[in-house]
């Protein structure tokens, strides 16, 4: 639905952030590795998303790359993994990370 969201960063958490677009604050679930890289409050930003459109909920998760983008939406895919435990994954392994621990059978690293 929203391919990307950019503006300025209003306010940063370990989980999720809001991107002030030309006065509307649009909250975005990202990654902690996301958060510890994206910048400061003030700084201009740009988040390629994923939107989640659900029964009772609208969710918007954010990544700073298309790489970590790609990867979430594989990991999405696969029956058992929703967009909270994608997001866990990727906070703690990168997308190069999460494909060689696949390739390799690594189950201990997922």
């Amino acid at each position: 639905m929203f391919a990307f969201v950019e503006g300025v960063l209003e306010l940063l958490e370990p989980d999720s952030c809001v991107v002030d677009i030309g006065g509307l604050g649009i909250n975005v679930n990202i990654t902690q590795r996301c958060s510890a890289e994206i910048g400061n409050l003030g700084d201009h930003v740009k988040l390629y998303t994923y939107t989640q459109v659900a029964e009772d909920t609208f969710q918007l998760y954010g990544f700073d790359n298309r790489d970590d983008l790609d990867m979430f939406r594989k990991l999405v895919g696969v029956s058992g993994v929703g967009p909270k435990s994608a997001l866990s994954l990727l906070s703690v392994l990168d997308s190069d990370s999460i494909r060689y621990a696949i390739l390799s059978d690594d189950i201990k690293a997922l």
